[in-house]
């Protein structure tokens, strides 16, 4: 029994050796093609189909044209990681160092919590299912929304440094609000509340697109809680919020920057007036995005009764629906749609808990789970894929254009 033992722990130490070093293969070649990709965007460099255009050549306007603009400094933790790089080098080469730099950490954060959730003897697994959680996007069929990107949007957007910055941080403050969440009631741990206090607003101040949509998930969480106790636990509660505070201030330093009321930029209330502009079928654009999350769901549907994670990521996700469609800005900045990018943070923390959950309950469930979740999740993975390397190529991400009839 002992030589049994022994040789099942020297298999579970190769798995994981392997899924290291698959995991360093697969993160190298990561950087290498966006830092090319990241590169060409900055450079505005012409593809084999078309010229690289993305807002990074705004930006480096922005930053080095006769006067640095505010959005700028309401956006500090990209602009001033490029600043710093460009002097050393070119201003397209800063921004390409700067996005990748800070792009590198995504895959490790994502790794981390699926081997925390999953289990480190999955190593293997969980490195693949890094990089699928990284390139997934919804699922392209060319019957009635022939665009991959507008109205559909993706839970990975390789055209926005500051989503791309804001990304890894959110999943660390994501998880360790989860981590207070549990234990907040009669013991708030300093170390936790300290993580997702910084992880928070360092969030903010790369972009506040997740903090506009999490910020009220929880906080109707919150209040649901203290009114089931019947404000039993009103100064834990009050401890809790306390973690809020440095991202609301900074929330407010941002909306003063960046709302001019000279311009008439204003957060208004609308129906889906931006949203309508961009897609055909709204529901089935929904449809497309969330199907792999969608069908973890149905047949799960008794986590997210039991479990808190699962339960506040489905609203999370309805929260970012919302937003998206009835929150608009008025001016010049109405067409921009920036209240849509939550729900691009909301499909990703969709498929990310989706992924941890399919993988646990796997071999729980019957064939047709186990064949239909994989399905889906290739074809996410396939459509993903498909409009990265439209993008690599030069095609502008919101110009991919394909229809199968």
């Amino acid at each position: 029994m002992k030589g049994l033992a022994s040789v099942k722990m020297n298999e579970s130490g190769q798995k994981i050796e392997i899924g290291k070093i698959l995991f360093g293969f697969l993160w190298i070649g990561y950087l290498f093609v966006t830092l090319l990709l990241f590169y060409n965007q900055a450079a505005s460099t012409q593809g084999k189909l078309g010229t690289f255009h993305t807002d990074m050549v705004d930006y480096l306007q922005f930053l080095f044209g006769e006067q640095r603009l505010p959005y700028t400094y309401a956006y500090p933790i990209v602009f001033n990681l490029i600043v710093f790089f460009s002097k050393f080098t070119t201003h397209a080469a800063a921004a390409a160092f700067a996005v990748t730099l800070i792009n590198s950490f995504t895959p490790v954060i994502i790794k981390y919590y699926l081997d925390k959730f999953i289990g480190k003897d999955k190593e293997i697994w969980n490195s693949i299912l890094t990089f699928v959680l990284l390139f997934v996007t919804p699922i392209f069929l060319g019957i009635i929304n022939h665009n991959m990107y507008l109205g559909v949007c993706s839970p990975n957007t390789w055209h926005n440094a500051p989503i791309l910055a804001t990304k890894g941080i959110s999943i660390i403050a994501f998880f360790s609000f989860f981590s207070l969440l549990e234990t907040y009631k009669t013991k708030i741990d300093g170390k936790e509340f300290a993580l997702f206090s910084i992880s928070m607003i360092v969030s903010v101040l790369a972009k506040p697109t997740f903090a506009f949509v999490f910020f009220p998930t929880v906080g109707l969480y919150l209040l649901y809680e203290l009114v089931a106790s019947r404000f039993k636990i009103i100064k834990r509660s009050l401890l809790f919020f306390i973690a809020f505070i440095p991202s609301f201030a900074a929330l407010i330093y941002q909306y003063c920057i960046l709302f001019d009321e000279s311009e008439s930029s204003k957060i208004i209330f609308g129906f889906g007036t931006v949203w309508h502009l961009l897609v055909n079928n709204l529901p089935f654009a929904l449809l497309c995005g969330l199907a792999f999350p969608l069908f973890v769901a149905i047949f799960n549907y008794r986590y997210f009764i039991t479990s808190k994670i699962y339960r506040i990521t489905a609203f999370f996700v309805i929260v970012s629906i919302c937003e998206g469609y009835f929150l608009q800005e008025d001016g010049r900045r109405m067409l921009h749609g920036n209240f849509i990018w939550g729900y691009c943070h909301g499909l990703f923390f969709a498929f990310l808990i989706s992924v941890i959950l399919f993988a646990k309950t796997f071999k729980q469930r019957n064939m047709f789970y186990r064949i239909g979740g994989i399905a889906l999740i290739i074809a996410h993975l396939i459509s993903g894929v498909i409009w990265f390397i439209y993008q690599f190529l030069g095609c502008p991400y919101n110009n991919v254009v394909l229809s199968l009839f």
